[in-house]
């Protein structure tokens, strides 16, 4: 009777050294995944921030989009002025030519 129970004894021994290994392990492969999920959480963090630095970059490009968009469009509203204040330049200029011409045939009237 000793025998056994120094038989289940020892069997619960060996058994209880088992669990401690197992337990031993399940910590370890825990400490790694702990640092697993923290190098993920640090990757993830860096990646939010270069999005986020992205992000403001597109937004200062479409600001700038937006003036250069605005500065054509004035360029255009001023080469029409330019246009139109040319041709009236020019009408004025033949409406001169034609005064001109009709004051030369008036002087001509008096000349003696």
């Amino acid at each position: 009777m000793v025998q056994r129970i120094q038989a289940g004894t020892r069997r619960a021994a060996e058994s209880m050294d088992g669990d401690l290994e197992r337990v031993r392990s399940g910590v370890t492969l825990s400490a790694e995944a702990d640092a697993a999920i923290q190098s993920i959480a640090g990757r993830v963090e860096q990646t939010s921030a270069e999005i986020g630095e992205i992000s403001s970059a597109l937004a200062e490009q479409s600001a700038a989009s937006a003036e250069i968009a605005r500065n054509i469009e004035t360029i255009a509203i001023m080469a029409q002025e330019g246009s139109v204040a040319a041709g009236q330049v020019s009408a004025a200029s033949n409406d001169m030519d034609a005064l001109a011409r009709t004051l030369n045939g008036e002087i001509g009237k008096f000349r003696i």
